[in-house]
């Protein structure tokens, strides 16, 4: 697919990556950034980018959580700094997604 297909936006300002994160479907989440490593950083209407719908909607999927953390730049939203960095960490824990 071309990069411009995968970061194509739904009525609800989410990308392929998005939905794969809601699954927690790390195969495929990692083909898309591989593809379009931007995608990572790009926020639905919500503000929420991928790694905070894996926290969130992911089924508890770690791996999938770890590796968007680590892909996911502090940038242009600001994910890891911004107005919902407190969200995102509060999500981690809640879900129980830190630590080994």
């Amino acid at each position: 697919m071309p990069v411009e297909a995968l970061e194509t936006l739904d009525e609800f300002g989410r990308t392929a990556l998005h939905y794969a994160a809601f699954v927690g479907d790390v195969k495929s989440s990692v083909a898309l950034v591989k593809k379009t490593p931007a995608l990572t950083n790009i926020s639905d209407r919500e503000g929420w980018t991928t790694l905070f719908h894996a926290c969130l909607f992911g089924f508890g999927s770690k791996d999938l959580v770890w590796y968007l953390a680590l892909v996911t730049k502090n940038e242009p939203g600001h994910p890891f700094t911004g107005p919902l960095a407190g969200s995102l960490v509060q999500t981690v824990v809640a879900a129980g997604l830190l630590g080994n």
